[in-house]
């Protein structure tokens, strides 16, 4: 995992956290019908190739118990022969 500096702030995880952990222990997103929705979001961006959109009423769950309201897209990186190599989150407080 890597965090810029605004994802560090939005989710009060500092990158040296981050590093080595699983996307899912860092970006803990939830929405009402889907309680794991940052574990779904990967598993469709990896079956589908496309980018995915969390639901409207995504929420993203921090350390220090605050919850957040967020719009969150995860989307592909391909390497040169066109093979998912990694994952893009953009995550935006609203």
């Amino acid at each position: 995992v890597h965090l810029n500096p605004a994802a560090e702030r939005l989710t009060r995880t500092r990158l040296a956290a981050a590093l080595g952990r699983p996307v899912q222990d860092v970006l803990d997103l939830a929405a009402p019908d889907e309680e794991k929705l940052t574990a779904h979001l990967i598993e469709q961006c990896f079956a589908t190739g496309t980018t995915q959109h969390s639901p409207a009423s995504t929420r993203l769950r921090r350390p220090d118990r605050r919850v957040l309201a967020v719009d969150c897209s995860v989307a592909p990186v391909d390497d040169q022969h066109h093979r998912i190599d990694g994952l893009v989150f953009v995550l935006r407080d609203v």
